[in-house]
């Protein structure tokens, strides 16, 4: 007959484990989950901007290369353009 009330506790420490344990762990790994699905998708989109932002920068990089080319090519002194944005500058600086 002791025998049968262990059976019968461990029979109720189980029950209560899945009815108190298993639900929590769930709910708490389905948080898991979306936390971790919600990462990926902000990552994907940093990147996704990253890339955008990188392809703008060569693209500016590249029109500014060609203007200032183009300007050097134009220009009968190539440094006058900087000699006046840094005599400005010290105009300014000074007023």
């Amino acid at each position: 007959m002791p025998n049968i009330w262990i059976v019968l506790i461990v029979v109720l420490l189980a029950a209560l484990l899945i009815k108190e344990y298993l639900p929590a762990y769930a709910k708490e790994r389905g948080k898991n989950l979306a936390t971790r699905e919600d990462i990926e998708e902000i990552t994907r989109k940093v990147e996704s901007a990253k890339a955008e932002y990188s392809r703008e920068l060569e693209r500016v990089r590249r029109n500014l290369k060609s203007l200032v080319a183009a300007y050097r090519l134009n220009s009968t002194r190539p440094s006058s353009f900087t000699d006046r944005v840094f005599s400005s500058r010290e105009v300014d600086e000074s007023a």
